[in-house]
């Protein structure tokens, strides 16, 4: 194990395709991206001053042997997950089988299905801790806590076993000033496996916000996403200026839940992009309804080269029983303004909603 006053972490993205879960057959035939969310994690554990290390199990293909024995071979104090509800009956899978392999470590699971249902998932006994929302100040607090060989139970957003109890911290609330979190640690990722069907290689994905104001019954961000929070222009061409000079990236994936949401700094972005030369083909993720001609310009000439929207649903009922509040006819004329400039357009839909 690592040394006492700094805990060796690793945290694991699990491979949804080992057959464990009877609807999870991931062929990812579409592609893999990097694992953003761990990169934040690792970046704020790094920042922190703990060894940390990744492993993209699904990205490098690997089987639960494999992924123990690469695990071990790291001798970690520390092990952190992090689930989905579609992929938790494969995270407690693996959690079970390093649990079974390294008995002394700390397993500590997060992600949206932890922020949902902390303690039924906590029935899983191979996890010790389950973080509630946003890990990037959680993970370092109880790292140091190990480290300090102090009390983490009560930590404000965790869930801590105490043998057959559990003890609920209270709840943390969103993090405020993204920008004092540190660059995503894409360092660690194995960035020469993440692939694309429509993608060049390399490509980075990115982040320039957390959380949305908007309320579809469909979606986590309703219930665990938070307040819409943003990066600042700044911290968004720095990381940019990081994807292309440093990693090389071809394209990059903004995967904001609603990109365009604030109008002014989407123009700013772009006009920094243009001022700082950053020459890269990038597609965001938004509402059709948040397209105008000036902001679709704005994109086009800044390298913009797909522009994706959530319809979910051609029915007006439909959209309506999700909570979908979309202007589908000002969508539509965005969408067909991008294409005229040159941009691909995708639309997202739901088929067999629920009344549908």
């Amino acid at each position: 194990m690592g040394n006492a006053e700094r805990p060796r972490s690793v945290l694991i993205r699990v491979n949804e395709g080992l057959g464990i879960h009877p609807f999870l057959r991931e062929t990812n035939v579409s592609g893999v991206y990097p694992a953003l969310g761990i990169a934040y994690l690792a970046g704020a554990v790094r920042a922190a001053g703990f060894p940390v290390s990744v492993i993209d199990a699904h990205a490098l293909n690997l089987d639960l042997e494999e992924l123990a024995r690469q695990v071990g071979q790291l001798q970690p104090d520390v092990i952190g997950l992090t689930s989905t509800t579609f992929n938790w009956p494969v995270v407690a899978a693996v959690a079970r089988h390093l649990r079974a392999a390294m008995p002394d470590a700390t397993l500590i699971v997060g992600g949206p299905h932890l922020s949902l249902y902390p303690k039924e998932s906590m029935e899983e006994r191979a996890f010790d801790v389950a973080v509630i929302g946003e890990g990037d100040h959680v993970l370092p607090e109880l790292l140091a806590g190990i480290a300090a060989g102090s009390e983490i139970a009560g930590l404000p957003g965790t869930v801590v076993r105490r043998g057959d109890d559990l003890v609920m911290g209270p709840a943390r609330p969103p993090i405020v000033d993204l920008d004092a979190l540190p660059l995503p640690a894409i360092d660690l990722l194995p960035m020469d496996r993440y692939r694309s069907l429509t993608l060049p290689r390399p490509f980075v994905s990115m982040v320039t916000s957390r959380g949305c104001p908007y309320r579809c019954r469909f979606c986590s961000q309703a219930y665990v996403g938070g307040a819409h929070r943003e990066h600042g222009v700044e911290r968004v061409l720095e990381e940019i200026e990081r994807a292309v000079g440093v990693f090389h990236a071809r394209e990059i994936v903004f995967f904001d839940e609603t990109f365009t949401l604030n109008r002014k700094r989407v123009l700013a972005i772009c006009q920094g992009m243009l001022a700082r030369n950053l020459k890269v083909s990038w597609n965001i993720r938004t509402r059709a309804d948040l397209l105008d001609d000036e902001v679709l310009l704005a994109l086009r000439d800044a390298g913009c080269a797909g522009v994706h929207c959530g319809i979910e649903a051609g029915s007006e009922r439909i959209r309506h029983l999700m909570n979908k509040k979309l202007d589908l006819k000002m969508g539509m004329r965005a969408l067909e303004r991008a294409r005229g400039l040159g941009m691909e357009t995708r639309g997202y839909f739901m088929l067999g909603y629920p009344g549908e």
